[in-house]
């Protein structure tokens, strides 16, 4: 694991009150792409204590979530850029040793309590994406998700693109998810982009295309992007 993100995750050990259950799946902050999702997955953890066990753990409960939709996230890790990742991705192994993995709330939670546990861990989240330094596509999944990336990444831009799904109305930051599943956001301040998409096996009755060609439309408007840039 690396100093910084071992020195992030032991602060907020000492933070996240003990009758809280915290997930961490990353080894590395250095990775350039990161997914940002929901909440963590309810299943047995060991102590907090020693650390790297507790992080394997965490990244095992996120395997199994991910098996649950397989195919979806195996198409997903396909997808990604090599230019980008730094490697060419084939599995579920790949997808979690090569890009960081984050939730929105970071520990277990029901609904009833959901709020609480947002509120003590929105600084964690902060410390967070300050420290991804590196990171250059930010992937969000569901909507609370998209919501919350557009406080963290600061004003986004749709990136001009021949989306093939859109409807008549122009993308916008303050669109709802549903209205810009896989579409590209940039803020240029930063040189940071982000994705949105929907719940992977959530209901998406209402999208013509299947989930990850959304997916693939946005990373094709993240090329497109690219090679502008160097002509």
């Amino acid at each position: 694991m690396t100093p910084e993100l071992e020195n992030l995750y032991r602060r907020w050990l000492e933070d996240i009150p003990t009758t809280c259950r915290p997930h961490f799946y990353n080894l590395s902050h250095e990775h350039r792409i990161v997914f940002l999702m929901r909440t963590p997955l309810v299943r047995p953890l060991p102590a907090r204590s020693p650390l790297l066990p507790y992080v394997e753990a965490c990244r095992s409960i996120l395997l199994y979530w991910f098996a649950r939709t397989e195919d979806v996230w195996t198409q997903m890790a396909r997808a990604l850029p090599p230019s980008v990742v730094g490697a060419k991705l084939t599995s579920l192994a790949d997808l979690i040793q090569n890009v960081y993995f984050t939730d929105c709330v970071k520990c277990e939670s029901q609904e009833k309590d959901i709020k609480h546990h947002r509120d003590h861990t929105a600084r964690c989240l902060r410390d967070e994406f300050a420290l991804l330094k590196r990171s250059v596509l930010i992937i969000t999944v569901g909507g609370e998700a998209w919501d919350t990336i557009r406080g963290l990444a600061g004003p986004l831009s749709p990136v001009p693109w021949n989306y093939q799904h859109l409807k008549s109305t122009a993308p916008r930051a303050d669109s709802s998810l549903m209205d810009v599943h896989g579409v590209l956001f940039e803020n240029p301040a930063t040189s940071r982009f982000v994705i949105p998409l929907t719940f992977p096996g959530g209901r998406i009755n209402a999208l013509r295309n299947s989930y990850i060609e959304y997916l693939e439309e946005g990373l094709a408007a993240l090329a497109g992007h690219y090679a502008l840039m160097r002509n």
